[in-house]
């Protein structure tokens, strides 16, 4: 089936993102209010499924997901870390 004609400049897409994002701590955990930030760590899982609806090939996309999905989660990671790193620890 071929992707119809658009009116407008927009291109829609269906766009489904999870992200977890789960806090480790290195080393002794027997008294958590001795950790420090240099004993926590953070695992990250994100996943996205795009459907561009006929708008794009998924050669395109394969492109693009290459691209920005490690340097949004470099963002994201260096957003985190800039937020956090003079904050006391939150439990």
């Amino acid at each position: 089936m071929a992707a119809r004609e658009s009116s407008d400049k927009y291109v829609r897409v269906l766009l489904t993102v999870c992200m977890t994002c789960q806090t480790e701590i290195v080393g002794d955990k027997s008294d958590l209010s001795k950790v420090t930030r240099d004993q926590l760590r953070c695992k990250i899982t994100y996943c996205s499924v795009v459907n561009p609806g006929g708008w794009a090939p998924t050669s395109a996309l394969r492109m693009v997901y290459k691209r920005e999905y490690p340097r949004f989660l470099k963002r994201f990671t260096g957003y985190v870390i800039e937020q956090c790193k003079n904050k006391p620890i939150q439990w």
